[in-house]
C-alpha cells in the first residue's frame, strides 16, 4: 500500500459521518470527535468556496456573497487561534500563559460591531459536548453572548412544534424543533472575567474528566451569571432576546436536534447560519444553500479520494456503509432543497454509488 493510501481519508473521520449520515453513527466509534477536528475540516471545505468563484450559491446576491465571505474568513482566522494554541498547553501554567491570556487579549481588543467565534463545551465521564459561541462587542461596555448548540443542552433552547405532511399519506407527524442559537447581553468585565473562562475551559480541556462536567453547570450556572443584570434564570434572559429580535423585524431559524452526540459539526455550521440570519439578515433557503454546498464539497472529496485509491486498497464494510449512506442521505436533501432534481443531476450523484 502506497503512501497515499496510508493517509487518513475524509470518511473515515467523525466530521464526515456526522456532518452526512448522523443517523447512522449513534453508538459507534464514530460519534463525538473533537471539535478541532471538525473546525479544521470545515475550514478546509471553506477554502474551495472561497477559491470558486462560480460556486452553487445561485440565490445569494453579490453583497450576500461579499457578506458571507466576510464571515467565512473571519471564522478561519479566529478559528487557528484555537487550533494552533490549544495544543500548546501541558499544564497549568502553560493554560494560562499559551491560552487563556491571548484568548482574552483577544476578547480585549475587539472594535465595536465585530465579533470572534468561541468554541466550547465539556468532555465529560459518560457523555460530551460541543458548542460554539460568537461574542459580539456591542459598545465600550456591552457585548452580545451567543450560544450555538445542536445536541445535548437543546432542552434549555426556545422549542416548537414542527407539522409535515407524510409522503402518500394525507396525515400529519410532528416532532420538535429548537432555536439553537440563544443570545445573552453581557458586561465588559464580565466578558473578560478570567475565573468565568477558567472554570469553562476546565470542563474541556482540562483531563481527567470529572463528574462535574456536565450541561447542567453551563446552561443552570456560567451562562445565567454572564447575563448584564444577573437578576434573572436562563428561560426569562431568552425569552427577553427573542421579544428583541421580533421588534427588529428579524427571525431565529429552527432547526432538529442531531440524533449522535456529534454536535460539534452542527454547533459550527450553526454559528455561521446565525450570523447570516441575525447579522446579514439572509433567509432560511439561502443559508440550507450554504449548508448544501458544504455536504456537496465534502462528498466531492470523498469521491476524489476514492478515485486515488490503489487497487490494493480494500474498503471496509463500515466504509462502504458510511459512502453509501453519505450519498443516499445527500440525494435526499438535495430533493428537499431543490424539489426533484434534473435527470443529469441525478445520474452525477447516483454515479458515486458504490456497488
Amino acid at each position: 500500500m502506497n503512501n497515499q493510501d496510508d493517509k487518513p481519508k475524509i470518511w473515515e473521520n467523525n466530521f464526515y459521518a456526522g456532518l452526512l449520515c448522523d443517523h447512522y453513527i449513534i453508538n459507534t466509534e464514530l460519534e463525538n470527535g473533537h471539535i478541532l477536528t471538525s473546525i479544521q475540516i470545515i475550514n478546509f471545505l471553506l477554502s474551495k468556496l472561497i477559491k470558486d468563484n462560480n460556486h452553487k450559491l445561485l440565490l445569494y446576491s453579490q453583497v450576500e456573497k461579499h457578506n458571507l465571505l466576510s464571515i467565512i474568513q473571519n471564522f478561519q482566522t479566529n478559528t487557528e487561534f484555537y487550533v494552533n494554541n490549544i495544543q500548546k498547553i501541558k499544564d497549568e501554567k502553560t493554560f494560562n500563559t499559551d491560552f487563556l491570556a491571548p484568548f482574552l487579549n483577544l476578547i480585549k481588543n475587539m472594535n465595536i460591531d465585530t465579533y470572534i467565534f468561541v468554541p466550547g463545551g465539556y468532555i465529560g465521564i459518560t457523555s460530551t459536548v460541543s458548542l460554539m459561541h460568537i461574542i459580539y462587542k456591542v459598545s465600550p461596555s456591552k457585548y452580545h453572548f451567543i450560544t450555538c448548540n445542536t445536541g445535548d443542552g437543546l432542552q434549555y433552547h426556545p422549542s416548537k412544534p414542527f407539522y409535515k405532511k407524510k409522503k402518500k399519506k394525507n396525515n400529519m407527524y410532528s416532532n420538535i424543533v429548537y432555536q439553537r442559537s440563544i443570545c445573552i447581553e453581557t458586561t465588559h468585565d464580565k466578558i473578560i472575567n478570567p475565573i468565568f473562562w477558567n472554570i469553562y475551559y476546565a470542563m474541556w480541556l482540562r483531563q481527567p474528566s470529572c463528574e462535574y462536567n456536565r450541561i447542567e453547570v453551563i446552561y443552570d450556572v456560567l451562562l445565567p451569571w454572564l447575563d448584564i443584570n444577573n437578576t434573572e434564570l436562563l428561560p426569562n434572559i431568552i425569552t427577553n432576546d427573542l421579544k428583541k429580535t421580533d421588534e427588529e423585524g428579524k427571525k431565529y431559524i429552527y432547526g432538529h436536534q442531531q440524533c449522535s452526540q456529534t454536535s460539534n459539526i452542527g454547533s459550527i455550521i450553526e454559528s455561521l447560519s446565525y450570523l447570516l440570519n441575525i447579522h446579514y439578515n439572509i433567509g432560511k433557503n439561502k443559508i440550507l444553500q450554504f449548508e448544501f454546498y458544504l455536504k456537496y464539497q465534502a462528498l466531492n472529496h470523498a469521491y476524489y479520494e476514492l478515485q486515488e485509491l490503489s487497487e490494493k486498497n480494500i474498503l471496509s464494510s463500515t466504509d462502504i456503509k458510511i459512502l453509501n449512506l453519505s450519498i443516499e442521505s445527500f440525494l435526499v436533501y438535495t430533493i428537499d432543497i431543490y424539489g426533484e432534481c434534473e435527470e443529469k443531476k441525478k445520474k452525477k450523484i447516483k454515479k458515486l454509488l458504490l456497488h
